[in-house]
């Protein structure tokens, strides 16, 4: 029972083809994956998108963590790029 069916929204009363609608990607970059052990934020990126694949428009930021910055091999953001 999902919301999509036949690539048009269902929840409304008449459909929206989810072409036609903009969509917020999400990805963020952390210093570990477990916040329990101490992993922290270092960057956070927004993408607006089209259905149909165009970009409408980006946003990224680095964050000071506070903290050695780890996984440098999977998004190559180092202690020297988040000081202050």
């Amino acid at each position: 029972m999902g919301t999509l069916r036949t690539g048009a929204l269902t929840r409304r009363r008449v459909g929206v083809r989810a072409a036609d609608l903009e969509y917020a990607v999400l990805d963020m970059e952390t210093t570990g994956l477990d916040p329990g052990s101490g992993a922290r934020v270092v960057e956070l990126a927004v993408v607006r998108v089209r259905g149909d694949g165009k970009v409408v428009e980006e946003f990224s930021t680095l964050v000071d963590p506070r903290a050695d910055v780890s996984g440098q091999e999977f998004h190559g953001i180092g202690d020297s790029d988040v000081v202050g």
